[in-house]
């Protein structure tokens, strides 16, 4: 069942129906309708194909003209086409200018006609239909006679694809809330169920009778006949359970062979247009975690090689799967491939049999069956820990396959009852007990439901006054502003700096300071002044923002050493020269300080808002302080939660004079003393979001470790000197694994590049990450830094890298998620910028507008050329060689490193 919120009701839609050309569902209208109707029509789709002309209503019309033609449609360019045909050409239409070409997820799309205009809406989103010619005071309507197709205009444009609960409601104009609303807890657009009333030429197709696909249960009886459609064409895949098929956005091409995709992209086949070549294709879903079973129908092994098996999901696009050392593939000929080596395995296959293909990721296994028995004796082939996709692939010859991830058995002509092995799905062998269909369903919760409790973009316009902005969801701990209108700086505010305080990423300047700017961290977004940088009059502006941690706690060992003056209090092992070590305990949070060592013994330790407490004058202070046990036994500690607005504190030993040191305390964001490294830093740390926020002093000293406060190792840092002027520094472990280099510098397009006095030849850990001496990462001038650590979150983030093709069908890139934020920058080559893009400014596909961060350069649009399309589960790349613009995003062989942020996991996103 879809996962509902608390006001909203379980609506579970159990099937669609899988069209392909030549299927039509037809009907001929048996009573007239109004000249000028109002109506809607709105259905449930998941697109197959992303390069053809569709068709997802037609019907002839009654008007002010004769024998017109209406369509609702897509054009092979993949914009949608509202258009009136009268006398065979088009008098009235209306173009988009978004991009519908995500074969990943479900749509919901709905059709307004209100008698004068059209509105079209995608998820619930306006489409802009501006582009095309007039069709104000056109009027049509349905007649006696006419015919209506759904999902056709005739036999040669069927959609590819998949439909589910499609409405016509006869005059009336319906909002698409009638139809579906946003889970609470997921924020995905789900169907709910229709509950207003249908007359005249309305119908409703639910699909639901296998033996009548086109019945009507409206009421009404406006029953469809249908054409080339049987029971086979009602699959389990629906919008309530999104089922994995084969993509054709990631697919292997050498230009002499084509791999083609049908019946839902579950059918793969080759096709030669000269030569021969291997040729691949991977599935939409990858996973990483749990027992999966898929099944693949050979319907011919051609006259070459076929593979079948899986890939990481990463595997670089442009390399054979065939020899990759990241496939593992089960040959044709019996063997086995793993990591591009061959072995022997199993029986041959041939046209007719079914190959089961069991992933078990608890124990990284993969089993291989032929007709229902495993290969090999059911030994299992050992795999490395990883994300994978199915996949399949043919040397020379034109073999052809159909997938079944436990939507459709029907592939071997004999269809099983559906729930098949007790799985709930419909698979033609029983699946291996404990292994399950690859569909959403399925699929893991992911730990973060809601990506924008965590990270999201908000744009506005600036007033020049002081003014709050909301709507961000959270308080943010950083946030990054820049003008779209403007050629204006970049700014860079995080709340351990304090909320004046800014960077740029576009120049290589030290910190400063402006009160003008961003003056607060607010509970629902941040408040601005009248600086015209962040609010210049009229100016636009886009906002991306994060969240830290949300009650701070940390635990500190306390042990008593004598440093060279006498005993200190020394905190997890650290104390600052001769002294006690100044720590940073930010309000709100909760802080034990652990006395069990046998050090303590003799040593209370307790607060003051004076310097040495009682030994100078002060007394102690125990708001929000609770003591428990003795010093120097087990369970000894000192517990505090600090106050709102609390005055700086200290920690003493109410026993001897000289032995603790000043505890600020910030408020809320400004961060918490991490002391796993040589060097102390203040954290302000968001673990389940893989985020932090690190503020250090420079040591000066080679291999001198800072704590990032993390709860694994970073696969991106960028670092800043806030005292001097020097360049921003940035580095991953995914494409520098020894951090030999200082990779990237965020203001300038500069390549990656060696130098060891960056990060001392050391790659980070868990819990710290190493310096060398360079004035960028950790001179003691006496300079400050800041440094912004990130890592992968299933489902949320991804840090990761892709090879480019020099292809307008370039690479896609699996992120697991529906990006709301891409950032991506060219890694191996001497030029390419930090491009920046997010799901604000480009709501729709395609994902044409770039900001800079290494450039002050205004928001620019470069639809004549796009980048990229966000889909709901990665991006593609779609720069050809050639352009002009290729370096930042598509250069042939070249390496880019990306990061991305969710705006929905795939378990619970909808398509772009």
């Amino acid at each position: 069942l879809a996962a509902a919120g608390a006001n909203q009701p379980v609506y579970d839609i159990p099937y669609s129906i899988r069209m392909e050309n030549g299927d039509i569902i037809s009907r001929t209208m048996t009573s007239a309708g109004a000249a000028s109707p109002h109506f809607t029509y709105s259905t449930w789709f998941k697109k197959s194909d992303v390069a053809t002309h569709q068709f997802l209503l037609w019907w002839q019309a009654k008007a002010v003209h004769t024998n017109a033609v209406v369509e609702l449609c897509w054009f092979a360019t993949n914009i949608f086409r509202f258009n009136l045909w009268t006398g065979g050409s088009s008098s009235a239409d209306r173009y988009s200018s978004e991009k519908f070409q995500d074969p990943g997820a479900w749509n919901h799309f709905v059709m307004q006609w209100n008698g004068a205009t059209v509105a079209i809406y995608q998820n619930n989103q306006l489409v802009n239909m501006a582009t095309g010619g007039d069709i104000v005071s056109q009027s049509w309507g349905l007649q006696t006679g006419n015919i209506m197709r759904v999902g056709s205009s005739d036999a040669a444009t069927s959609i590819l694809g998949y439909m589910a609960d499609s409405y016509f409601i006869e005059g009336q104009t319906l909002a698409p809330s009638n139809f579906a609303a946003a889970n609470e807890d997921t924020g995905q657009w789900l169907p709910i169920e229709y509950e207003g009333t249908f007359s005249g030429n309305s119908f409703y197709l639910d699909y639901k009778d296998a033996s009548d696909l086109g019945k009507d249960v409206s009421g009404l009886g406006n029953h469809f006949t249908t054409t080339a459609i049987a029971a086979d064409n009602q699959v389990l895949d629906s919008p309530t359970n999104n089922y994995c098929t084969l993509s054709p956005l990631s697919k292997r091409t050498d230009g002499s062979q084509v791999v083609t995709l049908l019946e839902g992209n579950l059918k793969s086949t080759t096709v030669s247009v000269g030569g021969a070549g291997n040729n691949e294709v991977a599935s939409t879903m990858a996973v990483s975690s749990g027992k999966w079973y898929a099944e693949h129908y050979v319907i011919s092994v051609g006259s070459g090689s076929v593979w079948t098996g899986i890939c990481k999901s990463e595997f670089p696009h442009n390399e054979s799967m065939e020899t990759s050392t990241n496939c593992v593939y089960y040959l044709e000929g019996g063997g086995k491939r793993v990591n591009g080596s061959n072995s022997s395995y199993g029986d041959t296959y041939t046209t007719g049999d079914i190959i089961g293909i069991a992933l078990n990721l608890d124990d990284n296994e993969l089993t291989f069956y032929k007709n229902g028995t495993a290969q090999n004796s059911g030994t299992a082939i050992s795999i490395t820990a990883d994300e994978y996709v199915f996949t399949w692939g043919k040397g020379s010859g034109n073999p052809s396959t159909v997938w079944n991830f436990g939507q459709d058995s029907s592939f071997a002509g004999n269809k099983t009852a559906q729930g098949n092995g007790g799985t709930g799905e419909d698979f033609f062998y029983t699946p291996p007990a404990g292994f399950k269909a690859l569909n959403t369903d399925n699929l893991d919760d992911p730990s973060i439901v809601l990506p924008t409790e965590h990270f999201n973009t908000n744009l506005w316009t600036g007033t020049g006054g002081t003014r709050s902005l909301t709507g961000v969801g959270f308080q943010p701990v950083f946030t990054w502003i820049k003008s779209r209108s403007d050629g204006l700086q970049h700014m860079l505010f995080d709340s351990v700096r304090g909320a004046t305080k800014y960077l740029v990423s576009d120049a290589a300047d030290a910190g400063a300071t402006d009160a003008t700017q961003l003056t607060a961290f607010d509970s629902d977004g941040f408040s601005l002044g009248s600086g015209t940088v962040v609010n210049g009059t009229s100016k636009t502006f886009v906002g991306w923002n994060w969240k830290g941690s949300d009650t701070p706690t940390k635990t500190f060992v306390v042990t008593v050493t004598n440093p060279g003056s006498g005993n200190r209090y020394t905190l997890d092992g650290k104390v600052s020269g001769t002294n006690a070590m100044p720590i940073t305990i930010e309000e709100g949070g909760t802080y034990t300080f652990d006395q069990s060592d046998n050090s303590n013994s003799g040593h209370p330790l307790r607060f003051s808002t004076t310097a040495n407490g009682t030994h100078g004058g002060g007394s102690e202070y125990t708001t929000g302080v609770t003591v428990s046990g003795t010093p120097g036994s087990a369970g000894a500690k000192t517990v505090i939660t600090v106050a709102a607005s609390a005055a700086t504190l200290y920690f003493y030993c109410t026993a001897h004079s000289g032995m603790g040191a000043q505890a600020s305390t910030p408020g809320s964001g400004g961060g918490v003393s991490d002391l796993s490294g040589t060097t102390a830093s203040v954290v302000n740390a968001n673990t389940t979001a893989g985020f932090s926020i690190v503020s250090y002093a420079g040591s000066g000293s080679a291999g001198a470790t800072v704590g990032h406060g993390l709860s694994q190792t970073p696969d991106l840092i960028i670092i800043k000197n806030r005292t001097a002027i020097t360049n921003w520094v940035v580095n991953s472990p995914i494409i520098d694994s020894g951090f030999t280099k200082w990779a990237m510098k965020l203001d300038i397009d500069q390549a990656i590049s060696t130098d060891s006095t960056i990060w001392n030849n050391t790659a980070p850990t868990s819990s710290v990450f190493t310096l060398g001496t360079a004035g960028e990462s950790n001179r003691n001038n006496p300079d400050n830094y800041m440094a912004y650590c990130f890592h992968s979150v299933d489902g949320y983030s991804k840090i990761g890298s892709y090879t480019g093709n020099g292809a307008t069908d370039g690479p896609f890139i699996y992120t697991g998620f529906k990006p709301a934020f891409l950032m991506v920058k060219l890694v191996t080559a001497a030029s390419g910028q930090w491009a920046m893009f997010d799901n604000k400014r480009d709501p729709f596909n395609a994902t044409d507008r770039v900001i800079y961060a290494n450039l002050t350069n205004a928001d620019t649009d470069v639809s004549s050329y796009y980048p990229y399309d966000l889909l709901s589960n990665g991006f593609k790349s779609r720069i050809p060689a050639g352009n002009g613009n290729e370096a930042n995003y598509n250069t042939n062989g070249q390496t880019y490193l990306y990061l991305a942020f969710a705006e929905s996991p795939l378990k619970y996103a909808n398509a772009r």
